[in-house]
């Protein structure tokens, strides 16, 4: 039995083209940078850049789903006046934060200018900040404080070019009694694409193998909650359609 086509209307239809034609400029770029990169740190340079420019794409699309949404039993954990996340996405986690705790500041990082300007329109008040930039490169001094109650990093680490570099700057940014919250898929540093070509997100000197071993990197030395295998996109993994998990760990310097 044929089925009748979907309704689309011509903005839609305009927005399903323009897709489908980034999506075959993406293609093509990333052959020509994968192309002569030779060595791993060229490949990682050319994934660096090449994973920028799409999450800058999917962003202005607003067609990004790669950001773990933090489930109650962890949002139940967190505490304090302040709160910084790294590589916050469309500030959905930071959102949930805003509305259940009612902090004095919430402080979001991102790469992507475009992700930043998705945040601020979803918490605008007065007590929030959003910063473009790469937090290996980032002037802390232009952060609202020096330090922060919980700091949350999730599923960056395997998409960073120097992982063990930045654990140890998000160490500098947790206050001496708060919390380091760190949450990752299984960590999977290189991606074999189609055409035998591959991406490599970071160099083998410079990979975590845990989120356990994350919070140690960054100075903290007591997990004082460890979840696993948490569902990436709730929805999405109840209805059958999403198969990743997250290990997430709450750690502090010295258990308190």
């Amino acid at each position: 039995m044929m089925h009748p086509p979907l309704a689309v209307d011509s903005e839609q239809s305009s927005l399903l083209n323009s897709a489908y034609s980034v999506h075959l400029i993406l293609n093509a770029l990333l052959e020509q940078l994968l192309s002569p990169a030779q060595s791993e740190e060229e490949k990682v340079t050319a994934t660096s850049f090449f994973c920028l420019l799409r999450y800058e794409l999917e962003a202005e699309f607003q067609t990004y789903q790669g950001f773990f949404v933090l489930p109650e039993e962890i949002l139940d954990f967190i505490e304090g006046e302040s709160f910084l996340e790294i590589g916050m996405g469309d500030g959905s986690n930071l959102y949930q934060l805003a509305q259940r705790k009612n902090p004095n500041s919430v402080v979001g990082i991102d790469l992507s200018p475009a992700m930043v300007r998705l945040a601020r329109e979803k918490i605008p008040n007065h007590n929030s900040f959003f910063f473009a930039g790469d937090m290996l490169t980032f002037e802390r001094n232009q952060l609202p404080q020096a330090t922060f109650d919980t700091v949350i990093l999730l599923n960056v680490l395997d998409r960073c070019a120097a992982p063990r570099q930045l654990l140890r700057l998000v160490g500098l940014l947790v206050k001496p009694a708060g919390q380091l919250i760190i949450g990752n898929c299984q960590f999977q540093y290189t991606k074999k694409l189609e055409n035998g070509r591959e991406l490599v997100y970071s160099p083998v000197a410079q990979r975590v193998r845990s989120v356990e071993e994350a919070a140690q990197i960054a100075g903290f030395n007591t997990i004082v909650h460890s979840f696993k295998n948490l569902p990436w996109q709730p929805k999405s993994a109840w209805a059958g359609k999403e198969d990743l998990r997250v290990d997430v760990v709450i750690a502090t310097r010295d258990g308190e």
